[in-house]
């Protein structure tokens, strides 16, 4: 949205009804930098890819707050200036002669315009947005960064033509969560998991049968609550029910608004009565949760005149995606409800011994196939024609690759024949197409010594790019044959849809489907047709399994046995 400053002849900014309105177009060097603070961190599996998730979205937040505040501190500096005539003067007691009527009447003013020169206004304006983004600022780092000191007046907004622009002199920095974080990353690995959810029913109750569920008494309920992270908020909630919110939470990630909604305020346990009666309130026992109530309401209760809809329209700006995703799993909303309505609450109120077993922890098994016959004699035929150059080869990069995993490459590129040409223009004994081939100083492709140099090279560079992932293996083969930008496409759907920064290979090759390589391979073979790009989903499926069943083959029954990975 492009607003006019209109001037005089002097060059002095005029205020005139409705055509002195101001917006921050774009904050365009703001940035939010993430640094690790403890450049030991652990290397176990699954840990640095968990730590670099969560400081991606602490730092994803902290970007969105920085916007929202950006845009409320200049409509509030905006105000400020009208105030004071468009001078810092506004801050004093005493004002200019023309903002003596404060605010929106200055605008409206039937009097004569006022007028300040350009360096006055834009001092005025600094100064105001400034002081009030510093509050917010601080507010934020205080709740979420108590021991990070953050720049204050740190940003310049300029005129250039009839905008308003807003740089920042220093970065705000957002530290990765690192060693001595680990008790709170090992909790975020129980909340997030890869698996299923089985969905629950909402089923008949009684306060008798919540007391005797879940407990009569304040200490018999505490005694049984559990603390877990729901959308990054701390909260404790019944033992029982604890998969319940982890499941609804998991399907809130697979969706754009649930991800992007701003989970503000998040109350659940709290023994107390309802607001409304004079018995318990669901949140007594552990098995309710109430979010952002402000934007939420229930009335009547905390609306004080008992509006909960506007124009027929229920109050409340939770996305359906959210709503479903707790009735999905045996909660009741209050925005269903008859004669109250409570937008802003969600109540357990299916079986809890159900909710026990309601997940299928995702499994990093997958059956190998046969070998088949004729496959014995060509992993033996590539041993013996170029098991040494692989020897030779294997062992220059970092990490090393195994001789069993390239000889099973080999098998399934060319079966071995250093002459091969696929149909998609790759070539020679490990298929490289001419961009890969380029990429890795691959001259003559049909030159099976350089094409063994340059196969195990990409196998190890693929391995280095998924460290990390406990099925690191199962990707860098998949990439292989697939690219490295379909699977990791593959992982990130996988990742946005459980909420497991560490998702298993089974799971991710269900994400690399027909749209994801019409993405990958414009203007490639396989992007030509919805058939062809649903026989590449199927190739590079079985491509995995049908290259470790050939490594463990030859492994097992041939010389120089090795791991999949040295």
């Amino acid at each position: 949205m492009t607003r006019t400053l209109k001037t005089n002849k002097r060059g002095d900014v005029v205020f005139m009804p409705l055509l002195v309105i101001i917006t921050l177009l774009a904050f365009t060097t703001m940035f939010v930098v993430v640094y690790d603070k403890n450049t030991e961190f652990e290397s176990k599996i699954g840990d640095k890819q968990l730590s670099l998730e969560a400081t991606e979205l602490a730092a994803e937040k902290a970007l969105f707050y920085l916007d929202v505040s950006a845009e409320y501190a200049l409509q509030q500096a905006i105000t400020a200036v009208f105030e004071g005539g468009g001078k810092t003067e506004a801050t004093t007691t005493t004002l200019t002669q023309c903002g003596k009527h404060r605010g929106a009447n200055v605008l409206f003013s039937k009097r004569k315009p006022c007028s300040v020169t350009i360096s006055e206004f834009s001092a005025a304006l600094n100064f105001h947005f400034n002081t009030k983004l510093n509050t917010f600022l601080q507010t934020y780092v205080d709740t979420n960064y108590p021991s990070l000191a953050i720049p204050t007046n740190n940003y310049v907004l300029q005129f250039r033509g009839d905008k308003v622009y807003g740089f920042a002199e220093n970065d705000l920095l957002v530290p990765i969560y690192g060693k001595t974080n680990k008790e709170q990353i090992e909790k975020l690995n129980t909340d997030y998991f890869g698996g299923s959810c089985t969905p629950l029913e909402v089923e008949t109750h009684s306060l008798d049968l919540l007391k005797q569920r879940y407990g009569s008494t304040e200490a018999e309920v505490t005694s049984q609550l559990t603390t877990i992270s729901f959308m990054n908020k701390e909260v404790q909630v019944h033992e029982k029910v604890k998969n319940a919110f982890v499941c609804a939470q998991q399907d809130i990630l697979k969706c754009d608004a649930g991800r992007n909604y701003p989970f503000s305020t998040i109350l659940a346990f709290d023994w107390r009565p309802m607001v409304t009666q004079d018995t318990l309130s669901y949140h007594s026992f552990g098995i309710a949760m109430d979010i952002n109530p402000k934007q939420n309401p229930m009335c009547p209760g905390f609306d004080p005149d008992g509006i909960c809809e506007y124009d027929g329209q229920l109050i409340t700006n939770l996305p359906p995606c959210v709503r479903d995703a707790f009735k999905r799993y045996g909660f009741r909303w209050g925005g269903d409800w008859n004669e109250i309505k409570d937008a802003m609450h969600f109540e357990f109120l299916a079986d809890p011994e159900k909710a026990k077993d309601m997940i299928q922890k995702e499994q990093g098994t997958y059956t190998l196939p046969p070998v088949g016959a004729g496959w014995p004699e060509i992993l033996e035929k590539i041993d013996k024609n170029f098991g040494d150059t692989i020897d030779k080869y294997r062992v220059k990069p970092t990490p090393e690759v195994s001789k069993s995993i390239v000889i099973a490459v080999i098998a399934r590129e060319s079966r071995g024949d250093p002459d091969a040409e696929s149909h998609t223009g790759c070539k020679g004994l490990m298929q490289f197409c001419k961009g890969t081939a380029d990429d890795y100083n691959l001259k003559d492709r049909f030159d099976p010594i350089d094409s063994i140099r340059a196969g195990t090279e990409l196998l190890s560079h693929l391995l280095k790019k998924f460290e990390g992932f406990t099925d690191k293996h199962e990707f860098a083969l998949a990439s292989y044959n697939g690219g490295r930008g379909l699977i990791n496409g593959a992982i990130q759907n996988a990742v946005a849809a459980t909420g497991n920064p560490d998702p298993r290979w089974p799971t991710v090759s269900q994400y690399i489907d027909e749209p994801l390589i019409k993405k990958y391979y414009k203007g490639k073979y396989f992007a030509e047709s919805k058939e062809h790009r649903e026989q590449k989903v199927e190739e590079v499926r079985r491509y995995v399994p049908r290259v470790h069943a050939q490594e463990k083959y030859y492994s097992e029954n041939f010389e120089g046995k090795a791991s999949v990975v040295g």
